[in-house]
Parts: structure tokens; C-alpha cells; sequence
């Protein structure tokens, strides 16, 4: 799972606006600085893992994300 991460400039503003995507989970974020919109999107992951494991909801999450679900067992 990979981070996507763009620079652009907002056209109505000078500032600068940094972009976060985790494409993978369908989520973004978007902060003023790059370590901002990093946090933020660390954050966003956070809050999605424990909301699906308060509901036992990972498994379903996840596979709907089209991760693949592995047992391992100890030999």
C-alpha cells in the first residue's frame, strides 16, 4: 500500500497546499505543510482501523478494499 503524495498550488490563494492519498483505503488529506497533511492522513488511518475494529468490521473492510485475508499458522 503505497502513499500518494502532490504539491499544487491553490489558484484563488498563494498559499501552498500539500495532498496525502492512501488510494488503497479511499482516504486523503490535505494540510499547509507536508508534515501537516502526513499527520492528518495518519490520523484518518487510525480512526478508520479502530472504528472497523470496534465493529469487527476489519475483515469486511478490508476485503471490500480488495485485500486478501491469510491464515498463518505456527509449524
Amino acid at each position: 500500500m503505497a502513499l500518494d503524495t502532490r504539491d499544487e498550488r491553490d489558484r484563488d490563494k498563494e498559499g501552498r497546499y500539500f495532498f496525502f492519498a492512501c488510494p488503497g483505503l479511499d482516504i486523503w488529506s490535505v494540510g499547509a505543510t507536508r508534515k501537516e497533511a502526513e499527520r492528518k492522513l495518519r490520523e484518518e488511518m487510525l480512526m478508520l482501523l479502530m472504528r472497523c475494529s470496534r465493529y469487527d468490521e476489519l475483515d469486511y473492510f478490508l476485503r471490500e478494499s480488495c485485500f486478501a485475508t491469510v491464515e498463518v499458522r505456527a509449524s
